[in-house]
């Protein structure tokens, strides 16, 4: 039996390569799936502010997102902040895959906090990575309508 590695684990594993510090999940993960069958959260007006909590660093479902699905109407600025003490973003924090150029990575003043600008180019559902220092990685989505 021939087993096919799909392209996009592929090509992801080398981007977090180049990157150097990305942790990779599980292969079921890349891609993302299908978008949660639940609604999205909408951002607020202002910032997109966004909640990470690491309750166990080591284990599937051990960092959380609030939201983990987000709906985003307008550009906007987007912050990822881990509010559980004594963890840091990874240099690539925030990962969106495949790469998308409406996601903007900017500044990030704290170790704690990621900034991405949406510029909100294109409507869709967008997956992306939350990269802790010496966590697995959880896989929530954004929604831009």
């Amino acid at each position: 039996m021939v087993h096919r590695i799909d392209r996009s684990v592929l090509t992801t594993a080398a981007f977090c390569i180049a990157l150097s510090g990305c942790a990779m999940p599980d292969s079921h993960h890349f891609g993302g799936g299908p978008a949660p069958r639940t609604a999205p959260k909408p951002c607020p007006p202002g910032n997109c502010e966004l909640k990470v909590t690491v309750t166990d660093c080591k284990a599937v479902g051990g960092i959380t997102v609030e939201p983990d699905y987000v709906s985003v109407a307008e550009a906007k600025n987007m912050r990822w902040t881990i509010v559980t003490a004594g963890y840091e973003f990874t240099s690539n924090g925030i990962m969106f895959f495949p790469p998308n150029p409406q996601f903007e990575y900017r500044h990030n003043p704290r170790p704690n906090e990621f900034h991405v600008h949406n510029r909100k180019d294109q409507p869709g559902d967008y997956y992306y990575f939350v990269n802790v220092k010496g966590c697995l990685p959880v896989d929530p989505w954004v929604h831009n309508n």
